[in-house]
């Protein structure tokens, strides 16, 4: 039976200086571009206040408050809608620090508040990014060929509780399971710990 304590922890989604920086200067410029529209159509230029500020609840919406450790899943806990990534689906789970901050190509929120979306990376391919800063980040593989990279507090203890929840439930990968290339590069190798090592191409 999981411990309470663990089933019930939840990890709060700390706001990175780069996110608060990016926010500042995107605001600056915002303001700086719209005050002399406001002041030669001020209709204008309250119409373009009212899109923007519909712009930024879009944006602000996606970003998650924090992680749950639950008893058969991983929640990505937003501000009206959860993701849900279930254990025996996870394959592997790492810490990775500072590999996520460029990308290629993104479809989603970039800066504003965090970042929410799909993410291309050169070494990981495409990644679900719900986080507050691209430093210090879990990423976690499936075995539907989805990654997903999330920032929570203590990262490093957020990965060793996942791991001791999956163990207690007697998930992970089992011993028969066959390391399969999914497409994007790289192939699970199973390990003793019955978790998979990604092993890229």
């Amino acid at each position: 039976m999981i411990d309470m304590d663990i089933k019930a922890k939840f990890y709060r989604a700390p706001l990175g200086g780069g996110t608060i920086a990016l926010s500042i200067l995107a605001l600056a410029i915002t303001v700086f571009a719209l005050f002399p529209i406001l002041l030669m159509n001020p209709l204008l230029g309250i119409f373009l206040h009212i899109v923007i500020g519909l712009i930024l609840l879009f944006c602000y919406f996606p970003i998650p408050k924090g992680y749950f450790i639950d008893d058969n899943r991983i929640v990505i806990s937003r501000r009206f809608s959860e993701i849900s990534i279930f254990y025996n689906d996870i394959i592997d789970i790492e810490y990775v620090n500072r590999e996520l901050l460029i990308s290629y190509f993104s479809i989603g929120v970039q800066g504003w508040f965090g970042w929410a979306g799909t993410f291309y990376y050169s070494r990981y391919g495409w990644v679900k990014v719900y986080s507050r800063k691209l430093t210090q980040m879990v990423l976690i593989y499936t075995r539907t060929g989805k990654k997903y990279a999330i920032a929570p507090e203590e990262p490093e203890d957020f990965i060793a509780e996942v791991e001791l929840v999956i163990k207690a439930i007697g998930g992970g990968n089992s011993e028969n399971d066959e390391a399969v290339d999914n497409g994007n590069g790289f192939a699970p190798v199973i390990e003793e710990n019955g978790f998979a090592e990604v092993v890229y191409d």
